[in-house]
């Protein structure tokens, strides 16, 4: 019998603005509708999963009001996972759903992002070789509007790791990551055309350390914003690049942490930049960073407490949305927090989202993604709900209101 654990993917739309931003294909697990208000409605909730282990990674607003999924969908009787990537409609409805053979088990790095003429570029971590030899390699396939599969490629260079993807506006992609150069590990680039072929690839400078790109965002002037992640108390970076990768300018920011990893990057309505993730040394806590146009440091948010890297994005009212995943050392209970901000960092409202038992926060970005109830190592569906303005579903008791609101720290990065 299916065990009640559910993983999380809650899309805010209410209040976010909209969101930026030799394969083996076969059908996947099929999708379950869950409890659900009639189409047409503000919010819905759907379950969607195999008999088994079933997670998911990334979530992406489509150009038809629907939405990308990715993550990982396991099967005891070939002890591997498959990289699992399904495509909602507006309600929630699944139109399809595809699996490929191959994928990492545990990584988190299985990411979608749409792509202007309706297809899913999407990054898919691959485990070849087997033994000593065995090793992951970046591979990226292009799903058409339909689920077929345009094209797989990868990309087998031993000197680098994908860690994020972004669709670009010229129908091409670009692909960022780590690589070895000049005895380091530092940013990657790799531009690819629409067909999956290298354009270009750049290695950043870079500050010291094991530094990554872990997020990138499509500018409205043809630029790229890239945001860096580094350990060593090395920082953060934001970096603008042109369409050929060259850097038009770059920031660091530093927490003192031993680590600060950046989960989401966004562009907010003053044309400035929103970054959120986790900083820490052996207890991480969320935050949220916002920057002018240029980079300059305007104000930021510390979300205390144990858990995971914090996702934010802007609301359409100006104010920012941001989720994360927090733990109670005592009770060994585990939430997922989401709080509500306006333009200056003023908290507005925070609730915590679950439905009792445990509660575990994998990925967001436009969406929350976490699970409830105990946290086996297999039998998990993915759930996803739709939530109103104010962040509330129709169904009793799944987003409660926290009586009061938290104390969160300021001034935590320094130029």
């Amino acid at each position: 019998m299916k065990k009640s654990a559910i993983l999380w993917l809650s899309l805010f739309l209410g209040l976010f603005a909209p969101a930026g931003g030799a394969a083996l294909a076969r059908d996947a697990p099929g999708g379950k509708p869950a409890s659900a208000k009639p189409r047409g409605t503000m919010t819905w909730v759907r379950t969607f999963g195999s008999p088994e282990l079933d997670l998911g990674h990334s979530v992406r607003q489509t150009s038809d009001g629907g939405y990308a999924l990715s993550g990982y969908t396991f099967q005891s009787s070939r002890q591997r996972p498959d990289l699992w990537v399904l495509k909602l409609d507006a309600q929630g409805s699944k139109a399809w759903e595809r699996t490929f053979e191959n994928a990492v088990h545990g990584n988190e790095e299985y990411l979608v992002s749409p792509g202007p003429d309706g297809a899913l570029w999407v990054l898919a971590p691959k485990d070849i070789g087997a033994g000593p030899l065995s090793r992951v390699i970046v591979r990226v396939i292009k799903l058409e509007a339909s689920g077929r599969v345009a094209w797989d490629r990868e990309f087998a260079e031993h000197s680098v790791a994908g860690f994020s993807l972004l669709a670009t506006p010229d129908g091409g992609g670009l692909v960022g990551g780590y690589g070895s150069h000049g005895g380091r590990q530092v940013p990657w680039l790799m531009k690819l055309d629409g067909e999956g072929k290298p354009v270009w690839e750049k290695f950043l400078e870079s500050a010291g350390g094991v530094e990554t790109v872990t997020a990138l965002l499509s500018l409205p002037d043809r630029h790229t914003a890239v945001a860096t992640s580094a350990s060593w108390k090395k920082g953060l970076r934001l970096v603008k690049i042109d369409a050929a990768g060259n850097a038009a300018w770059s920031k660091a920011y530093r927490s003192g942490n031993d680590t600060e990893r950046v989960r989401s990057l966004s562009l907010t309505s003053d044309g400035g930049f929103l970054l959120a993730g986790e900083a820490g040394s052996t207890q991480f806590d969320g935050f949220i960073l916002k920057l002018d146009a240029q980079g300059g440091r305007m104000w930021d948010r510390l979300i205390p407490g144990a858990g995971s890297g914090a996702y934010a994005q802007p609301a359409r009212d100006g104010g920012i949305l941001a989720v994360r995943r927090q733990e109670n050392a005592k009770t060994q209970k585990v939430d997922i927090f989401l709080a509500k901000f306006d333009r200056n960092g003023n908290p507005a409202w925070a609730k915590v989202l679950g439905e009792g038992g445990a509660s575990y926060l994998v990925f967001a970005l436009v969406v929350l993604a976490g699970g409830t109830g105990p946290l086996p190592k297999r039998n998990l569906d993915l759930l996803v709900v739709k939530t109103d303005a104010d962040g509330q579903v129709e169904k009793p008791g799944l987003v409660k209101p926290l009586p009061r609101l938290p104390r969160y720290e300021e001034n935590l990065f320094k130029p």
